[in-house]
């Protein structure tokens, strides 16, 4: 599981979530930390989750973990670079993988049309993601445009190569759309996918264990079981 956050993250909370996981599937979950964006800009992040999936897949065996079996995902940032990560590898022919697990990560980072927030909540939402963006892109905004960037500009063609997906998103994320908008895609061109909006739900609900995260956890974990 890929830790949420360009910025920050939230260590504590992923090893609860960690330890939950392992225990509901019984098996095994590698947590996976990497420079955050106030030190490194995101090709480092890339670079650094990439050789912990690399880790894992050609360690398995040592682990006590079926090498056919592998599941990678994430939630938030962690989606996002997990996303980049199987774009790039399924470029290069690799793709070790049984299934992939995106929750309420952003897949597009191109510009949006810019709307008057309704609430003070909005507002904050608003003004928060765009200073993360900041950061993470360090005012490069050309590759805002790359697919490994923004995941829903991947090709059709390349699609098609991806293994059994999992996308769960949440009705009071602001990525909602990018997330369904995604597996509407892959599902239309024959990926098997399995997709799920909560309803009470806020992004970032999962690892801190609000309103609907024993539901998210248990189809996290009956997925992966069944892969």
């Amino acid at each position: 599981m890929l830790r949420a956050g360009w910025a920050v993250g939230h260590a504590e909370c992923d090893d609860y979530y960690s330890g939950y996981m392992a225990d509901q599937i019984k098996g095994t979950v590698i947590d996976v930390d990497y420079t955050t964006s106030f030190y490194a800009d995101i090709h480092v992040m890339y670079a650094q989750t990439r050789d912990a999936i690399e880790y894992a897949v050609e360690s398995a065996a040592a682990l006590g973990c079926s090498p056919e079996r592998i599941v990678i995902g994430g939630y938030s940032a962690g989606g996002h670079l997990t996303a980049g990560v199987l774009i790039r590898m399924l470029e290069e022919g690799k793709c070790p993988f049984a299934g992939v697990i995106l929750a309420y990560a952003p897949l597009d980072l191109r510009p949006k049309a810019s709307q008057a927030p309704a609430t003070p909540r909005d507002e904050a939402m608003q003004l928060r993601g765009a200073a993360y963006e900041e950061l993470v892109l360090r005012g490069n905004d050309e590759i805002r445009y790359d697919h490994i960037v923004s995941p829903l500009l991947t090709s059709k063609q390349l699609f098609q190569k991806l293994p059994r997906m999992m996308v769960l998103s949440a009705k009071l994320c602001e990525f909602k759309e990018q997330d369904e908008e995604f597996a509407k895609t892959i599902s239309r061109i024959g990926v098997e996918t399995t997709s799920c909006r909560f309803m009470r739900s806020a992004h970032g609900f999962i690892p801190h264990f609000r309103q609907e995260w024993k539901e998210a956890c248990a189809r996290t974990a009956r997925f992966i079981k069944s892969c």
